[in-house]
């Protein structure tokens, strides 16, 4: 009995893994994985994204197309059918500006706040800061900093977001970023920051949004935030939950009256 129970399962995964393959996704430049890259299936509108070496599952009766996106990346649409099991990528060519900056460094938001943690529970979580242009100067992004806290011991990935200002709904816009930067995290408190400055991003005048995605292990990572204290309502986080069905961008706390705020930052310099 027990070797009948034993070969109904050995078949079953059998079956089950006969209907799936494995799909590398790759840079075309390198041959190079491309991690956290995101999938979506355009019938059915369900997501997935590749993991840490740039892979992912798929099933072979899948009658759908994919559409495949990551920063720094041009994106892909290939039909299920013709996949084989490497799908290679495009690097985006974009051309910068040169620009001369001044020592002077000036720092906005609000990642050196202390106050509580929010331990993230999603998969594939984006919190978005919105930090606005006081000065209205000609300045250029050098740092993000994020305000994060890691809970165990198991590894968490995070992969950095600049976004810009929908001028209708005030909500996070387009990627400005434009690069597909992946950090694991092994500090249990810290400040991350991370050096941008070879981007040549300009602080726009109407403001930008400071975001983070969670991609790997979501549960174990929290990012800082406490309640508004001044009376500026445009400073707020905003999260996304970034199902492919939902892509919505909603109030980080649902009461208008408690204003929240994420530690989140950023450090300018002026151009000369």
């Amino acid at each position: 009995m027990k070797k009948i129970i034993s070969l109904s399962l050995i078949l079953k995964i059998f079956i089950v893994s006969a209907q799936e393959k494995e799909i590398k996704i790759l840079n075309s430049e390198n041959n190079k994985p491309i991690s956290y890259a995101n999938i979506k299936f355009l019938k059915s509108k369900k997501g997935t994204f590749s993991d840490d070496k740039g892979i992912f599952l798929i099933n072979n009766n899948v009658t759908d197309s994919l559409l495949i996106s990551v920063l720094g990346f041009e994106d892909k649409i290939l039909s299920v059918s013709k996949i084989k099991d490497t799908i290679f990528l495009n690097t985006k060519i974009i051309t910068l500006k040169e620009i001369t900056l001044s020592n002077k460094k000036i720092e906005y938001g609000y990642f050196k706040k202390n106050g509580k943690f929010i331990r993230s529970a999603l998969n594939r979580v984006i919190v978005a800061m919105y930090i606005p242009n006081e000065n209205k100067k000609n300045e250029y992004i050098t740092h993000l900093h994020y305000r994060i806290k890691k809970f165990g011991n198991e590894l968490s990935t995070v992969r950095p977001h600049l976004l810009s200002v929908n001028k209708l709904t005030k909500n996070p816009n387009k990627e400005i970023l434009n690069e597909n930067i992946v950090i694991d995290i092994n500090e249990k408190n810290k400040i991350l920051s991370i050096d941008i400055t070879d981007k040549n991003i300009n602080f726009p005048k109407e403001g930008i949004f400071v975001a983070l995605e969670w991609v790997g292990n979501t549960k174990n990572l929290g990012f800082g935030y406490s309640k508004l204290t001044d009376n500026n309502n445009s400073h707020y986080a905003v999260l996304t939950s970034l199902e492919f069905k939902k892509n919505i961008w909603v109030p980080l706390t649902p009461k208008k009256e408690d204003k929240t705020i994420a530690h989140f930052g950023i450090t300018t310099k002026q151009s000369e």
